[in-house]
């Protein structure tokens, strides 16, 4: 598979394979973690249709239709709990006095009802019918044209029927907004418009565009196949029990008398934080691929990760005698080989599903970085995909040499280097170091690397020959 990128926040052109392990070198500010969130939001739009629409749908609707509705109702809902509460007529906080309070009853239900969290889970036909109700009873309200013009707007909005196309695009907007917090296009070429596409074997499966922040869907192929999901690690410290209060859930409005919980989140954070809940739940029991757990024994020694049913946290013990350590008090470095570890040990992440690490060696010492491209590049040998970013002279080296040993060089692995555009502010192009006979030459990639230890070497050549006298 592969995606295609064009004017996308940093990217100005970029055409990346996924053929099992694909890796993206280059400096920082380059761009090169933009590609991975992209694949994970498109991989994750893709995956939750169209299930995800209707929750999506919702949110829409109360944000830009019910909530201007709300805003015009409140008064009259904050006044008739206050008469409630002073035993006054109901009547006269209205415009006809001899009211009929029992149609008022049902109308005020209607109202608590369209407003309350169980919004989220009624079909549209019953939304539609909840708010014609009140449509047909807005003589009660003085303020009736702008509540009968609101109204008239919702309705119009659920009877507006949605095809593919229509329920790809909405559930994308929400799941890069989740990613990207809203910052699609570049923050200095604010004009252009952004092109992603997303192929297998020439064919699209999702075409989307973008100009000032706002998604459009070009085109969707629901029945190709994809990955059938993404999970980015860029977080070991996530291992940590803290997060197990971590909110994974967006309230996205909020009044005095009402709160209407928000859908879940689709970003990186909530949906590794989720993963590795799941995956710690599941450690003393769960075991799969056995092959490569056997390399993590050779990190830890004797020491194992659990999973403690007492008080519901993963815990780490350096041996079996030993007490158990929370995983806060245990070396950075054990938090990213645990991290993977129990993700696949479990079989939360699957060969199915695309892999991103976005500069896994930041914890690492190059020992260690090391020992975790060996175990990347057998995930890859048994089947998984594997998109990597790093900026380490050690990971990448490793990886090369890891995926030639292990014979997936020459048909599963693709490098790729970052750098700055030099044509355009701000913008940066990814190029693939393999032409296209196949020559691979990866000297950009370790030019930039070594440039500075070069200047490094070339200053302290200076100071070596002042402190000599020029000699």
């Amino acid at each position: 598979m592969d995606i295609k990128l064009r004017n996308f926040g940093k990217i100005k052109e970029a055409d990346i394979q996924l053929s099992g392990l694909t890796l993206i070198a280059g400096p920082n500010d380059s761009g090169k973690s933009t590609v991975g969130k992209a694949l994970f939001a498109i991989i994750k739009s893709i995956a939750n249709y169209p299930d995800y629409f209707n929750q999506v749908n919702s949110e829409k609707l109360y944000r830009e239709y019910l909530k201007p509705l709300r805003l015009e109702l409140r008064e009259i809902d904050r006044l008739i709990m206050l008469s409630s509460r002073k035993k006054s007529n109901v009547a006269t906080l209205f415009d006809e006095p001899d009211i009929d309070k029992n149609k008022l009853q049902g109308l005020l239900e209607n109202i608590r009802r369209i407003f309350s969290r169980s919004m989220m889970r009624i079909t549209d036909e019953q939304k539609v019918k909840l708010l014609t109700n009140i449509y047909n009873n807005v003589d009660f309200f003085r303020n009736k044209e702008t509540v009968e013009e609101l109204i008239k707007n919702a309705i119009a909005f659920l009877n507006k029927g949605n095809d593919a196309k229509g329920k790809i695009q909405l559930i994308a907007s929400r799941i890069f907004q989740d990613v990207f917090e809203g910052s699609l296009n570049n923050s200095v070429h604010k004009k252009d418009v952004s092109l992603i596409n997303f192929e297998s074997d020439g064919s699209t499966i999702l075409s989307l565009s973008s100009k000032d922040d706002t998604l459009n869907c070009n085109e969707f192929n629901e029945v190709l196949h994809t990955f059938s999901d993404a999970t980015l690690i860029d977080n070991p410290f996530l291992l940590e029990n803290d997060y197990n209060n971590y909110n994974d859930y967006k309230e996205f409005y909020t009044l005095e008398f009402d709160t209407i919980a928000g859908i879940k989140r689709l970003d990186t954070t909530t949906d590794l934080v989720e993963k590795e809940r799941l995956a710690a739940k599941k450690l003393n029991k769960d075991s799969y691929y056995e092959d490569l757990l056997g390399e993590f024994k050779k990190v830890f020694s004797k020491a194992q990760f659990k999973y403690s049913t007492s008080d519901n946290r993963l815990k780490y013990k350096v041996n079996k005698t030993s007490k158990e350590l929370e995983i806060s008090n245990i070396a950075s470095g054990c938090k990213s080989f645990g991290l993977l570890y129990i993700l696949l040990k479990t079989g939360v992440i699957t060969k199915d599903s695309l892999i991103v690490f976005d500069e896994p060696e930041n914890h690492l010492h190059p020992e260690w970085q090391i020992k975790y491209a060996e175990i990347i590049c057998k995930m890859v040998k048994n089947g998984f995909y594997v998109l990597l970013t790093s900026h380490s002279p050690y990971m990448i080296q490793a990886l090369k040499t890891y995926s030639e040993k292990e014979g997936i060089f020459e048909n599963k692995v693709n490098f790729y280097f970052a750098a700055p555009d030099t044509k355009t502010e701000n913008y940066s192009i990814i190029e693939n170091v393999r032409d296209s006979n196949g020559n691979f030459d990866d000297s950009k990639i370790f030019k930039s690397l070594y440039a500075p230890i070069e200047e490094l070497n070339s200053i302290y050549a200076e100071i070596y020959k002042k402190s000599t006298g020029g000699l």
